[in-house]
């Protein structure tokens, strides 16, 4: 196996799971006292670019780097394979 062919530290913690930001990552939405996480169109809160709602216990699979919304909250692009969508979530809440 040539060095080219080896994982480096960085992309061994990613595959685990271990890399809090990573993207590509399976997390779980976690700490939500009461309601729902919006998952939305724009990374802003908004009544109407609210696309579905998480809830504790569901699972995404992070797509990009957390950003700063123009509110703001850090925010996240997510996938949803119970909802077979993506959009943004409060990063907060994600775990």
């Amino acid at each position: 196996m040539t060095d080219m062919n080896k994982l480096n530290d960085k992309a061994l913690e990613n595959v685990a799971g271990g890399n809090e930001g990573c993207c590509g990552c399976n997390k779980t939405v976690c700490g939500l006292v009461t309601g729902y996480l919006a998952l939305r169109t724009r990374p802003y809160y908004n009544d109407y670019n609210i696309i579905d709602k998480l809830y504790n216990g569901d699972t995404v699979q992070v797509l990009g780097e957390v950003i700063g919304g123009e509110d703001g909250h850090s925010y996240v692009m997510v996938y949803s394979p119970k909802l077979g969508c993506r959009g943004y979530v409060n990063a907060a809440y994600i775990g």
